[in-house]
């Protein structure tokens, strides 16, 4: 399966859990939907990783308070009794995974995103990534403007009204190029 396909079958999956489960609750919706996206994610980055890692799904870096959607971390990383926390060395890269974006005014997305990401990073002196299966169209030109840096990306799937066709495989080679 080419890159473009694979990318076109990640958002046919999640569109097929949004009709089998049309009427959920806002709030837990959201958190069930995020969970079914991390996972798209995850088995789908999976294929292309080295054997050398792994992906975790929801855990921390030690030291660092906030829970992260996905960790790729070295084949044989065990986090720290009774967490789920890895050891700072032992992390390649983290994903920041959204389902549909985020919820800031046009004008404050990219530099919010930016801040954000760079915190982490700074924190944790891991690269960091960030990845959306659907975001408004002038959202991802201030995403893009925002984000300039190796050690942080952003990278959108589709526009709402567009797939966004090359995104997937630029998302993977940046992680394979940090892993």
């Amino acid at each position: 399966m080419d890159f473009n396909h694979e990318q076109q079958d990640m958002l046919k999956t999640l569109e097929d859990f949004r009709k089998k489960y049309p009427n959920r609750r806002r709030g837990q919706w959201n958190k069930f939907l995020g969970s079914i996206t991390s996972k798209i994610i995850s088995a789908h980055l999976q294929k292309h990783l080295p054997k050398n890692v792994k992906i975790i799904k929801l855990g921390y870096v030690e030291g660092f308070e906030r829970e992260i959607d996905l960790l790729i971390v070295d084949r044989n990383a065990e986090p720290a009794k009774f967490t789920d926390a890895f050891p700072q060395e032992r992390v390649r890269v983290l994903v920041e995974v959204k389902t549909s974006g985020l919820y800031y005014k046009k004008k404050e997305v990219g530099q919010k995103l930016s801040k954000e990401l760079k915190y982490i990073h700074t924190k944790t002196r891991i690269p960091v990534s960030y990845i959306s299966f659907y975001e408004v169209r002038s959202f991802i030109e201030e995403i893009q403007r925002s984000i300039s840096n190796n050690s942080i990306s952003a990278f959108i799937l589709h526009d709402w009204d567009n797939l966004r066709l090359g995104e997937w495989k630029l998302f993977v080679n940046w992680v394979l190029q940090h892993a």
